[in-house]
């Protein structure tokens, strides 16, 4: 039973609405960001109801990392919006962004869009099996596992925000894309360090 709602263009989870459209901002790209970690954040939470300690301090890292995570694209995200909006009353109120991002990637809309829904199905679907105890292919109890499976969400987004890169054109939006997965892969690389 799934815990998440879709109502228009928005999902609940865990009583938070988290936007899940096209970003046509920087501000936007690192505010869908972090309501797709907070969507990992959820599958960690779901996961620690695990009894092995082992498990416990595996989750723990993983915790631990994506919170430095939040913090990088929280403060990243406050950085574009201030800019955003510096900008915008710069140009006496007619800069406008968005409307101009959206003509350059009208053809790539649903693109975009489709890997977003992509991107929450796969995370869904295993927050959803860790919360029935239907894992088949993966132990919660098992410290391997644990990781694997964290690493393999952690992945998934990577792989996201690598996608958006390229569907976005060259410019902010493309390097911001860029710059999250970078972040992410860093992440990747200091838990498999550690593990």
């Amino acid at each position: 039973m799934t815990t998440a709602t879709k109502i228009g263009n928005y999902i609940m989870m865990s009583g938070e609405t988290l936007e899940w459209h096209y970003p046509l901002t920087v501000s936007e790209a690192y505010s869908l960001v972090i309501g797709i970690e907070k969507l990992t954040t959820a599958v960690y939470d779901e996961l620690r109801k695990t009894k092995n300690s082992k498990a416990k301090e595996v989750l723990q890292d993983f915790e631990e990392q994506n919170q430095l995570e939040l913090a990088s694209l929280s403060k990243a995200f406050n950085y574009y919006l201030n800019c955003e909006i510096g900008e915008f009353y710069n140009s006496g109120g007619i800069l406008d962004k968005g409307s101009k991002m959206e003509a350059e990637i009208t053809n790539r809309k649903s693109l975009i869009n489709r890997n977003l829904r992509n991107h929450y199905q796969k995370v869904s679907t295993i927050y959803d099996d860790i919360r029935s105890r239907n894992t088949d292919y993966f132990d919660t109890n098992n410290c391997k596992d644990v990781f694997e499976l964290g690493l393999e969400v952690r992945h998934n987004s990577c792989e996201l925000y690598e996608r958006l890169a390229k569907l976005y054109p060259t410019g902010p939006m493309e390097k911001a894309f860029s710059n999250i997965a970078n972040l992410i892969k860093t992440g990747n690389k200091n838990l498999e360090n550690i593990h």
